[in-house]
């Protein structure tokens, strides 16, 4: 893979890529591992399926619910684990962040 950047530019087998090696390229080896892209999923239902296998709780954003920042998600999360005496290390589970 030629990476230009944060622009993949080509792939292909090393031989395919040497037009895009030049003077100041940095070459890495996978040994044979996997290289995968870092993405964001904004759509997941592996929380959904937690809070719908354990007692869990909604992080909506407006109209659906009051979360509209960084800092409403935390304050939702500590007002869930004191109104529920959840013990300190306890896995909690929240839903429909976006």
């Amino acid at each position: 893979m030629a990476v230009k950047g944060d622009t993949i530019i080509g792939v292909g087998k090393l031989e395919d890529l040497t037009s895009f090696i030049g003077e100041n390229t940095k070459k890495v080896n996978l040994r044979k591992r996997t290289l995968v892209p870092g993405f964001y999923d904004a759509h997941s239902h592996y929380s959904l399926s937690a809070v719908l296998a354990t007692q869990g709780f909604e992080l909506f954003s407006a109209p659906f619910g009051n979360v509209t920042s960084i800092a409403d998600i935390i304050a939702n999360v500590k007002k869930y684990i004191t109104d529920n005496n959840i013990p300190p290390g306890s896995n909690v589970y929240g839903s429909g962040y976006d």
